[in-house]
């Protein structure tokens, strides 16, 4: 029986996706194709693409001087994260001893540590949250999806992994205050250990068809 697949615009239509704010974000594998590891014993367990993936995710903030990461997932088939546009401000550049740091998982004050995802060898991802002053700088939040999307598609099949290929479009919903802030930021860092009963588990959809974009992917907003 052919997989019924069912898209939604998510998108608001009047509103300015380059406003600060924050946003969370959800892209699937094509498919829902588990293709980023595995959770075992409640722990993503990340492999060479999800590896990568990881990796374009937090470069996200270097590539955008405006954006902000915040708490963030790569699950077997699709990632959560938060992301933050700051109008009118960048981060601050980490020189090379901050970077060297950082791989040392020595997490300084400007370090969020993300729990629950581990690549194989074991290091915790984390993102920047430091700030400087800039003017008249736009990014929307469009742009910085299809930039991560298509860095990392590139990384991918430069590594021959040649099937690899993201669901067109993605998730948003405009985070409007604390308490969803908050929720989502719980759904996020719980994500690996409810994986067995996730939306996104394709094993959960055998039956009636595979669903793309759902609302609220999964969280009670």
């Amino acid at each position: 029986m052919p997989k019924t697949l069912i898209r939604k615009m998510t998108r608001l239509k009047e509103y300015d996706y380059s406003q600060s704010g924050y946003y969370y974000i959800t892209i699937c594998v094509n498919d829902r194709t588990e293709s980023f590891g595995k959770v075992v014993d409640g722990k993503m367990l990340l492999n060479k693409t999800g590896t990568i993936v990881g990796e374009c995710w937090e470069n996200i903030a270097d590539n955008f001087d405006n954006v902000e990461l915040g708490e963030y997932i790569i699950m077997p088939n699709h990632i959560h994260g938060i992301i933050t546009i700051c109008r009118g401000l960048i981060h601050q550049t980490r020189n090379n001893d901050d970077n060297q740091t950082r791989n040392n998982n020595n997490h300084n004050k400007s370090t969020r540590i993300i729990t629950g995802m581990t690549n194989q060898t074991g290091m915790i991802n984390h993102a920047p949250t430091d700030w400087i002053l800039m003017k008249n700088h736009k990014t929307t939040l469009g742009k910085i999806i299809r930039h991560f999307k298509a860095r990392a598609t590139k990384i991918i099949h430069d590594s021959n992994i040649n099937d690899f290929k993201w669901q067109r479009s993605f998730y948003d919903h405009i985070i409007r205050d604390d308490i969803s802030l908050n929720r989502i930021r719980e759904y996020i860092i719980n994500n690996p250990v409810n994986w067995d009963t996730d939306e996104n588990n394709i094993r959960n959809h055998k039956g009636r068809g595979l669903i793309h974009q759902t609302r609220n992917n999964g969280i009670n907003l």
